[in-house]
Order: structure tokens, then C-alpha cells, then sequence
């Protein structure tokens, strides 16, 4: 269990810093490139992450959900907005850490997020 999860399982307080520092998306710790705008070799035939290392964040990220919804059923905020919905919405964290990407200076074809989003939408 990663730092952070174990912060918000403990106090409960994390939850709402996490809304408003991380501005609905990961925090640090658990963000990963979106991959469309990763290079094809960091990925299997499947699209899933070859490194270890990637793939652990990735579960730690599932379980960063789960204690977020568990925190959210605990408080009654079950209906309308939440957090857990949104963490889980992969086009919509693809977004997010494309952006916060693109602001940091990273080079990238960010238009691949945007074409994955049509896509499927």
C-alpha cells in the first residue's frame, strides 16, 4: 500500500487535500504518462505497461480508488459528485496528466490524447 493511501485510510482528511491540491486527478506518486503520448516499446500488444515498476503503480492506483470510495460511502456521498468516479474515468485522467505534462515542459504529441477520446467516445 503506497504512502498515501495509507494517509487517507488513517485520517480521512486526505481526501478532501487530495481534491484540491491534485485538482481531481492522481496524486504525484501515482501518475503515469497516458499511452498515447508514451512510446510504443514501454508497452505490451495488449497496451499494458511492460515495467514492473509501472505496472505497480497502476495497481496502487486501483487500491487508491477503492479506500477513496470506501471514504466515500463512510461519509454518505454516494449519489452526484465524487471522487471515485472521476479517478476511475481513464480518458479523463489521460487528459489531466496530459496536461499537467504539457504545462511541465514535457515533449510529447498531446493531439493522441485527444484523438484516443474521440475515438472511443
Amino acid at each position: 500500500m503506497t504512502t498515501i493511501a495509507c494517509l487517507v485510510l488513517s485520517t480521512g482528511k486526505e481526501l478532501l487535500r487530495h481534491r484540491v491540491r491534485y485538482r481531481e486527478n492522481f496524486p504525484l506518486t501515482l501518475s503515469a504518462e497516458p499511452p498515447a503520448i508514451d512510446v510504443r516499446w514501454n508497452h505490451d500488444e495488449n497496451g499494458h505497461p511492460k515495467d514492473a515498476k509501472t505496472r505497480q503503480r497502476f495497481a496502487d492506483r486501483k487500491l487508491y480508488i477503492a479506500i477513496v470510495r470506501q471514504l466515500e460511502q463512510e461519509r454518505g456521498i454516494t449519489e452526484g459528485y465524487g471522487l471515485s468516479p472521476v479517478l476511475q474515468d481513464s480518458q479523463r485522467q489521460h487528459l489531466a496528466s496530459a496536461m499537467r505534462l504539457y504545462q511541465s515542459g514535457k515533449p510529447g504529441w498531446y493531439a493522441k490524447v485527444l484523438q484516443e477520446i474521440s475515438k472511443d467516445g
